[in-house]
């Protein structure tokens, strides 16, 4: 008994010295404190139970393939051997609604082999860089899968989808959100960029965070933001808590960085990690402190750079009104000609610090854009049959809207002269009629309704020119007929759907989610939508204009003396 037990020990030990092969000496590894969730998962994978029919067989396949643990184990306990063992779980990952359904038939009158027909609708597919990808039209989807009765009287999946589908709470469930943190063009304001992780093992968050993050921005942003991460950049170390509970991250290749570009490094770092762990943060280059005078890290160090765009609480919100711009809610009149009504004002917006506002009014059969400080706005030359609600950018005199539903523009100071600009945005535009376009509140994305759809795209700069690239649609199945959007955090928006039956919803920038509000007290159609960090929802229906905190909360009225035509609108 006590050479087996001394054998079995030596054997224990080859195997751990194996496991940490990659981890350096002088590090003493533990597991990593994660943010959420168990850091082991030590029960054998489930697989099927026994007894399943082909229907359900397949639909417990489809719930197990949103585990990825184990090369996706427990899904191949479904499989008929040796397919079991060979079949390729790094294949697409394609996510459906959880309303999926399965349907039997018996191939040529032989009981044992039978097709399971799986129909659903796809919301969108996880890409190789782990970003999320939302799904395109048409998203309906009828996949075979050919099943198998083997000796022991037990179906067994012999032809599986050449898709990998993971039904939508599955994946809630087994992947975690990590936001990393890039840089706009400026290098002053954090970006966030959504990734999709495996949630197990999760003591080994933090190094696939890492190693996503030195991978660069995703598909999606690759050319509108940027990293301070320079090309060659690399772990030279894995990521490990050190003995004082401090996590570690050693990285090479940062000699010819300058001091300040390392504080923006670390930046990103530390704030990329923030949603994987709790843990103080030591930063080093090729084993010694990245910053000579600062030795560990937490998200306070940094968050200069972290800006939610959350309007002073003194800022009051507008809305036009019969023709002229008023304050909410008590609908007094805004200072100037804008809010006298002498202007026949259609729609308008003010700008982020409230100290320029911008007018589209009508103009005989047209309508024109007038620009400037309230009580003295200047016309645009810009000739249009009609003009979606200009939206600002965060920086600097600059704003935008569609001309005639088809011509992108952004308008700028110059000299004390408003200049229009064509933006190049035939992405965007070759799609339909453009009839509402806003810029995110870090003027990095664009959210836009195209012929009822809602899109997303980014905003890049091209030499001298501006460019609306990476168009996507976004909740196409779940977003008919869109009337409205606007930005409530810099990568969320509010939408509202027209006809009778419209929603309002909350939606994520890539569309991997989306939330409906109540609709409790509102009165569909639906005819504008608002919305700023920070600030109640704000939507006008047939009677009226109403708020909300959010999807959990019920509506209320702004103020039942206003008339139902109102286009509300916040700085921005």
């Amino acid at each position: 008994m006590t050479r087996r037990l001394l054998a079995l020990c030596a054997i224990g030990g080859v195997l751990l010295s194996t496991g940490c092969a990659a981890i350096p000496e002088y590090t003493a590894p533990k597991p990593i404190s994660t943010a959420s969730g168990d850091t082991t998962r030590t029960s054998a994978p489930a697989g099927p139970q026994g007894g399943e029919d082909p229907a359900n067989l397949v639909r417990n396949f489809i719930g197990a393939s949103g585990k990825p643990e184990g090369s996706r184990a427990e899904a191949r306990q479904y499989l008929v051997p040796p397919l079991d063992k060979s079949w390729d779980a790094n294949r697409q990952l394609t996510v459906i609604e959880d309303n999926f359904n399965t349907q039997v038939t018996t191939d040529g009158g032989v009981g044992d082999t039978q097709t399971v027909t799986v129909r659903g609708r796809r919301i969108g597919q996880l890409g190789t860089d782990n970003a999320f990808v939302p799904g395109q039209e048409p998203l309906d989807l009828e996949l075979p899968v050919k099943v198998a009765k083997q000796k022991d009287g037990q179906w067994r999946i012999q032809e599986p989808p050449a898709e990998i589908l993971v039904a939508r709470t599955d994946m809630d469930a087994n992947y975690k959100q990590v936001r990393l943190a890039f840089f706009d063009p400026s290098g002053t304001s954090i970006v966030r960029d959504a990734r999709y992780l495996p949630l197990r093992p999760n003591n080994t968050l933090p190094q696939r965070t890492m190693e996503l993050l030195i991978g660069g921005p995703s598909a999606a942003l690759r050319n509108a933001v940027r990293s301070a991460l320079p090309g060659g950049v690399n772990l030279d170390t894995n990521v490990t808590e050190d003995n004082h509970g401090a996590m570690s991250v050693n990285l090479t290749g940062l000699n010819e960085v300058s001091k300040e570009d390392r504080q923006l490094v670390a930046a990103q770092v530390v704030l990329s990690l923030q949603s994987v762990s709790n843990n103080r943060i030591k930063l080093q280059s090729d084993g010694v402190s990245m910053i000579p005078d600062k030795q560990e890290w937490r998200p306070g160090d940094v968050s200069k750079y972290e800006h939610n765009f959350t309007l002073s609480p003194e800022t009051n919100y507008l809305a036009v009104v019969n023709g002229a711009v008023r304050y909410l809610p008590g609908g007094e009149p805004f200072p100037g000609p804008a809010g006298s009504g002498e202007l026949s004002v259609v729609t308008a917006a003010q700008s982020p610090k409230g100290d320029r506002l911008a007018v589209v009014a009508r103009s005989g059969d047209n309508v024109a854009l007038r620009v400037g400080a309230p009580t003295a706005l200047r016309q645009v030359s810009l000739p249009a049959g009609e003009l979606t609600r200009p939206t600002w950018r965060p920086e600097g005199p600059e704003l935008w809207t569609v001309a005639d539903h088809s011509t992108v523009m952004r308008v700028v100071e110059s000299g004390g002269v408003w200049k229009p600009q064509r933006v190049s945005a035939d992405e965007l535009t070759k799609l339909g009629p453009v009839t509402d376009l806003r810029l995110s509140r870090d003027g990095i994305r664009i959210a836009a309704v195209v012929d009822g759809r809602l899109l997303v795209g980014s905003v890049v700069k091209e030499g001298e020119t501006t460019a609306i690239r990476a168009v996507r649609q976004v909740a196409a199945g779940a977003l008919p007929n869109v009337v409205g959007v606007d930005w409530w955090q810099a990568d969320q928006m509010v939408v509202a759907t027209g006809g009778t039956s419209g929603q309002v919803l909350r939606v994520q920038a890539d569309g991997q989610s989306w939330e409906r509000f109540q609709s409790t007290n509102l009165s569909p159609g639906f005819t504008a939508i608002t919305a700023a960090p920070g600030r109640n929802i704000v939507v006008a229906d047939r009677r009226g204009l109403w708020q909300s905190q959010g999807p959990d909360e019920l509506w209320s009225q702004v103020s039942p003396s206003l008339p139902f035509d109102v286009v509300p609108f916040y700085p921005g």
